[in-house]
């Protein structure tokens, strides 16, 4: 997986730290003096997965002109680390430094804005909670302390967060029911939290949504759907569905056309395209020579790996109120052990069988439920909505039949990107 910036800059080059030289303490109940910049040396991190944030002499956001939403403050002494730089590691390191805001007692660290990063810590907490994506939160952990530190400000006095002329518009690639919506919603919260959207809603819309009955008509109707998202997220599934390998549709030549019109031309408003990888570059950017340098950044979604999968369907379970045999009290640390060795052999053995991964696995879910509900039908209530490895292995049997059903039903139908033609 790559990730793409505008104007060369890369993962790279966002491994900056400020080295301070300065002697004096402060305390940590005040903000940190004011350093003469002389004093100050910029080095390169050899490590530009550890990223520090640091300490500069303006603020880089003015906190006024953040969210007006209510945000509470730290409550009880602040942690000693704030006495010195720490270094961003991963994204738990970004939600602890957010969650030390303190609107009276520690407003800004290093020159990092907490406020802004207060606002952050919901978003991430939801990207944390994604199960997989490893190289995807790497690289977001990047743009967003990138954004902190103020490297998108247009002006060195500009005390406001206001983005400069660089497009955040984005690709995400990948398989069916790898999360690529659900990551679309958390850009927009993350660019809402920072001032770069203001409201950061998302639309999800398809090829129905923006190609018009008739010549002339597309134009508006896309024109239409793009003005509705401003201030939020655009997000155009199968986006390859608009078009053709081809590139003989004229309808679907209107509508790209009129989107990269406003891809250019708009600012308050985030687009972002999913699908298949080569389906995309076939079907969508091909339609026109300038689409592709327009979409800033490019996230690749990864097949789910079997321990990937079983973490996916546990939490499942555990989110609609249900649990495993993990969950239950009575049973051993051999039992559990077991049990959980079993589920993870399930899912190895049958990883072939959730191609379409999330949205299988909520299939998978619901026939277990069903053959648990017959089960269990005259079980005490403290046996009920448990599942066994056998309601697991029996829903799985009905899963099964199921997709044989409809594979066969599609056996001699294409993927519909790679003959759609009007």
């Amino acid at each position: 997986m790559q990730f793409f910036y505008e104007k060369n800059i890369s993962t790279q080059s966002l491994g900056f730290s400020y080295d301070i030289n300065t002697s004096k303490n402060f305390n940590n109940s005040k903000q940190p003096p004011k350093l003469n910049p002389r004093k100050r040396k910029l080095t390169i991190d050899p490590n530009p997965n550890r990223t520090k944030l640091f300490r500069s002499e303006s603020k880089i956001f003015d906190s006024e002109t953040s969210s007006d939403e209510e945000i509470s403050d730290f409550e009880g002494p602040l942690p000693n680390f704030l006495k010195s730089p720490i270094e961003i590691n991963n994204i738990d390191d970004l939600i602890k430094l957010g969650k030390t805001y303190h609107s009276k007692n520690n407003k800004t660290y290093f020159g990092i804005d907490l406020k802004t990063l207060k606002l952050l810590v919901e978003p991430l907490e939801e990207l944390k909670s994604l199960v997989g994506m490893h190289t995807v939160k790497e690289n977001l952990i990047n743009q967003i302390v990138f954004f902190l530190q103020g490297f998108n400000k247009q002006r060195e006095d500009d005390l406001r967060n206001i983005p400069n002329n660089d497009m955040m518009h984005t690709v995400i690639t990948g398989p069916h029911g790898v999360g690529k919506t659900e990551l679309g919603k958390i850009l927009g919260k993350v660019y809402k939290a920072m001032g770069i959207l203001s409201t950061g809603k998302m639309k999800v819309v398809g090829r129905a949504d923006l190609i018009g009955k008739y010549l002339g008509h597309t134009a508006s109707k896309t024109q239409e759907v793009i003005d509705d998202c401003k201030g939020g997220v655009l997000f155009i599934d199968e986006a390859y569905a608009l078009g053709n390998a081809e590139g003989r549709d004229s309808f679907s030549k209107e509508c790209i056309d009129t989107l990269n019109q406003n891809l250019t031309e708009r600012r308050d408003f985030l687009c972002i395209i999913a699908g298949y990888k080569d389906a995309l570059d076939k079907c969508f950017f091909s339609y026109n020579e300038g689409l592709r340098r327009r979409f800033t950044f490019r996230y690749d979604i990864e097949a789910y790996t079997p321990d990937e999968l079983k973490k996916i369907f546990l939490m499942k379970v555990s989110k609609e109120g249900w649990g495993t045999e993990l969950d239950v009290e009575s049973l051993s640390k051999e039992e559990k052990l077991k049990y959980d060795k079993d589920i993870t052999k399930f899912f190895i053995e049958n990883i072939s069988y959730f191609p379409h991964f999330g949205g299988d696995i909520e299939s998978l879910f619901l026939n277990c439920k069903i053959y648990h509900g017959r089960r269990v039908l005259f079980l005490d209530q403290n046996k009920k909505k448990i599942l066994t490895l056998l309601d697991i292995e029996k829903g799985f049997e009905t899963f099964i039949t199921n997709r044989k059903y409809k594979d066969k039903e599609n056996n001699d139908k294409e993927e519909p990107w790679r003959t759609m033609y009007i």
